[in-house]
């Protein structure tokens, strides 16, 4: 990682750096950074960087405005799965959980990450990545169009499969939360993830051994589910 690209992900934990930090440009410096040139732990600690800045739905017109999302959706097709990714995937989600004027869900569908995070779904032993990409996915679903172009695209039995009990748990909870979201609209969507095998899944993760969110976010989804 270079030093500079260091010392901006630094600033940016810091809560009282984050709004010089837009004031000075750092967002379009930052999506210069992204090109498929740049060495990948620079990719890599931008992203990091962007993901802290997106965090905040104040800058969300910053990251239209420098063209981030083009970028950052071609970084999630990188090869092999890993931090990049799921980084990116990150700043995605971060953006997506703050929908408003910028219609910035919207958006990122059009940039075509909706495939892009459910082929994530399925990265073998990169459990950082599909919670990352699970939560992208989720937070896109709050969207009735969008949620449906998910299930579209096969995200359901990916994201069944993510409540196995040889998942870690925060991949658990953050899959149940995105099919919560998925089955929101839809009798559709709903159907097709009961048919999926979901519901047996999520009565899995009420059980004692699974931690209180899991449990919360299972039995969240689960009340959809029912209510369809």
């Amino acid at each position: 990682m270079c030093s500079n690209q260091r010392r901006l992900h630094h600033l940016a934990c810091e809560d009282q750096n984050r709004d010089a930090l837009i004031e000075a440009g750092a967002v379009p410096a930052l999506v210069q950074r992204l090109q498929p040139e740049s060495p990948t732990d620079v990719q890599l600690a931008v992203a990091t960087a962007l993901q802290i800045l997106a965090n905040d739905p104040r800058n969300q017109s910053d990251f239209v405005a420098a063209g981030a999302i083009p970028p950052l959706v071609q970084l999630l097709e990188s090869d092999p799965w890993g931090g990049v990714e799921a980084a990116a995937a990150a700043v995605l989600s971060n953006l997506s959980s703050h929908d408003g004027p910028t219609r910035i869900s919207a958006a990122i569908a059009t940039a075509g990450a909706i495939p892009a995070l459910v082929q994530l779904l399925v990265a073998p032993d990169c459990p950082g990545v599909q919670e990352a990409a699970a939560a992208a996915l989720g937070n896109l679903a709050a969207d009735i169009v969008l949620s449906q172009a998910i299930a579209a695209a096969g995200a359901i039995p990916a994201l069944v499969r993510l409540l196995a009990p040889d998942c870690p748990a925060n991949v658990q909870e953050t899959a149940a939360a995105a099919l919560r979201n998925l089955s929101a609209f839809q009798a559709q969507t709903a159907a097709a993830i009961i048919a999926a095998g979901a519901v047996s899944a999520l009565e899995q993760l009420l059980g004692p051994n699974s931690p209180a969110d899991v449990q919360a976010a299972a039995a969240a989804a689960l009340r959809n589910l029912q209510h369809d």
